[in-house]
């Protein structure tokens, strides 16, 4: 029996599974192409100066407070500056050239490329160069037609040796370009030949499409943390997948959160320095110092629990640490895209509007770092879909399954941040007629409560029954308990103040830049599109099963805002009493992607119920999707390509 359905099965998606091996090689053989194609044409432009190529020392001259021995030069703390003349002008792909230092320098090097544009006139660039102990070679891009190259090292700088400066125009096939390529194809193909099949699963489509680009996202990520405080996630998702291991913690763990702060200043980095970077860490990782194991269970921890799997997956199978490392963000991103499928498949209506927020590069970024925000947001946004799936079906009983699902996925979505704890409340607008009877409905509602009174004190208990004199131990005149008397001895005063805070960063926290931060890596330059197709499909997605509707009523969209405004307010408090410094008015340390795990609730407070959308909903979807794919794609090639990062 199992067997011949099993059978059925395969003959029925025998089409479906051609066409995906189909597209799977035809993405890559474009993929592959391309980045040859961009290979050929930057070695054609070499003309006859192709290959590796030492400059002559005669070529290479030395300004300031620089000392030149042999084909070595030392720069002093006081800074310096070397220029290399060339005779005529000399197409550069690579600019290659050796150091070494005692310590990370913290203010970049400037390199000033004189060369001719496209109309033949003599121009200027700066590109940023920076040096690092654990490094020796440096590879930058220039890619013109040059006559002179200035290195100008800034003061304050540790004492810098630099050598061995070269040419290199060899040929250049980077296999990322091919891979990135590669899956944006794909992507595209998916979309379009599959529209069918995503209109009747939007889930699937919805976990195939954001795995796809978080995997082009983690491809073109540098081998360090580029995350919000990713050194300390990092830390505490290797020690939760390590514990109890007696061959203690490998030197690449305070590789990481040592010089946090260094990688965070000097993102970009060249394939040449990126294959140095992961040849760093793979040797960082094969070697071992104490065992840290100072990460205990917390409430937080179980934000942690999917990277820790990946890691110790890949201990278990004895991989370089760079893909033990890739493997715990992988599992981060596998959690997202399942997380969010899920989610598009329960909710009932604002199916669409739930896949372009998927599809928000901050949200797929924050999926590909180590990070417990991603466990925060899948699990609240799931409770939210089942409590939206609920408010749709009141004619079906609210079934003990979905009650315990709606608990456990808020209970897990807040125990990294109990703040979001207000969001169980909505459940308590579900009619009686939910529930089996009026006894039930007290009983289910009453429970529900004493879930938010539980969590509510694992954030408010500790700091009222003992606030610290202390407070956010990265530095700053801080102190909880001081804030405690502004807040309490004053609370008109700190109303006017929170009030204050959370309408000047509204726009911009909820339809802003929120959409597309890359942290350290910068946001998208025109967010406005992000916004363009937020309001679009806010407005357009009108579909919805057979008799059911497609926006919240006035009482439920009430319930909804005054459950909202209750966990900003608790997330503006929170950072006032422990990250603003005694006696400011502006509260620091808050940030748009704290209002991720609500930001789809939030926007379907403003969903009509009376503009319908004509379009086929294959065709529709395809079209939010491609454009929502091409918005992201877009953004990894301003900020990892254009730059010459790669």
């Amino acid at each position: 029996m199992n067997t011949n359905f099993l059978i059925s099965m395969m003959k029925k998606n025998k089409q479906n599974i051609k066409k995906i091996f189909i597209i799977l090689i035809c993405s890559a053989v474009i993929g592959c192409v391309f980045s040859s194609v961009v290979a050929v044409f930057d070695y054609l432009r070499t003309g006859n100066n192709k290959g590796l190529a030492v400059l002559d020392v005669s070529q290479v001259k030395a300004e300031g407070n620089v000392q030149q021995e042999g084909e070595e030069y030392y720069i002093s703390s006081k800074g310096g500056k070397i220029v290399i003349e060339f005779t005529e002008d000399t197409y550069i792909n690579k600019l290659q050239y050796n150091y070494s230092v005692a310590e990370p320098l913290l203010n970049d090097a400037e390199i000033a490329v004189s060369y001719r544009n496209i109309y033949g006139d003599e121009n200027t660039k700066v590109i940023s160069d920076n040096y690092f102990v654990f490094a020796s070679r440096s590879v930058v891009n220039i890619r013109e037609n040059v006559s002179k190259i200035e290195i100008l090292i800034p003061e304050e700088n540790a004492e810098l040796k630099v050598g061995n400066f070269a040419i290199d125009n060899g040929f250049k096939w980077n296999p990322l370009i091919a891979l990135v390529v590669s899956g944006v194809v794909f992507e595209i193909l998916y979309l379009i030949c599959f529209r069918k099949k995503n209109a009747k699963h939007p889930g699937v489509s919805t976990c195939i499409s954001v795995l796809v680009l978080g995997m082009c996202l983690l491809v073109l990520q540098p081998p360090f943390v580029s995350g919000w405080d990713e050194q300390i996630h990092i830390t505490r998702s290797y020690d939760l997948a390590v514990t109890g291991d007696e061959q203690g913690t490998p030197n690449v763990i305070s590789y990481l959160t040592t010089n946090s702060a260094w990688f965070y200043l000097h993102p970009d980095i060249s394939f040449e320095e990126r294959v140095d970077y992961i040849r760093v860490m793979n040797q960082m990782g094969d070697s071992y110092g104490e065992s840290m194991d100072g990460y205990g269970l917390q409430m937080n921890t179980i934000g942690y629990i999917f990277q820790a799997a990946g890691i110790t997956i890949g201990k278990f199978l004895n991989l370089p640490f760079y893909l033990v490392w890739t493997l715990g963000k992988f599992a981060n991103l596998a959690l997202y895209a399942i997380g969010m499928g899920i989610a598009v498949a329960i909710v009932p209506f604002g199916k669409r509007l739930l896949m372009v927020v998927a599809h928000f590069p901050i949200m797929i970024f924050l999926s590909t770092v180590y990070t417990y925000d991603v466990t925060v947001n899948v699990f609240i946004t799931l409770a939210i879909c089942i409590w939206l799936r609920e408010l749709v079906n009141k004619n079906q009983v609210f079934e003990y399954k979905w009650r315990i699902a709606f608990v456990v996925c808020l209970v897990i979505g807040c125990m990294p941040k109990a703040v979001y704890a207000p969001l169980i409340l909505c459940a308590l607008l579900l009619p009686s007629s939910k529930f089996k009877s009026k006894k039930d409905a007290y009983i289910s509602k009453g429970l529900l409560i004493l879930v938010f009174l539980m969590l509510m004190s694992t954030f408010v208990m500790p700091t009222v029954s003992s606030p610290s004199s202390g407070g956010d131990s990265r530095g700053g005149d801080t102190s909880v308990a001081t804030q405690m008397s502004y807040v309490l001895g004053q609370p008109f005063a700190y109303a006017v103040v929170l009030l204050k805070n959370i309408f000047d960063t509204a726009v911009n926290y909820t339809f802003g830049t929120l959409m597309s931060d890359f942290a350290y890596w910068g946001a998208a330059s025109q967010p406005v599109l992000f916004s363009i197709l937020l309001a679009g499909t806010l407005m357009m997605d009108s579909y919805a099963e057979e008799g059911k509707r497609i926006a919240l009523n006035i009482k439920e969209k009430i319930v909804a805002f005054f459950a909202i405004a209750f966990t900003v307010a608790l997330i503006w408090t929170a950072l006032y009493l422990s990250f603003t410094e005694v006696g400011e008015t502006t509260i620091a340390g808050v940030q748009a992607r704290y209002y991720l795990p609500f930001i789809f609730l939030f926007y379907l407070l403003f969903k009509p119920k009376k503009i319908k959308s004509e379009f086929k909903v294959e065709n529709y979807q395809m079209t939010v999707m491609l454009i929502a794919s091409g918005l992201f794609v877009w953004q990894l090639i301003q900020n990892f390509l254009l730059p010459g990062a790669i």
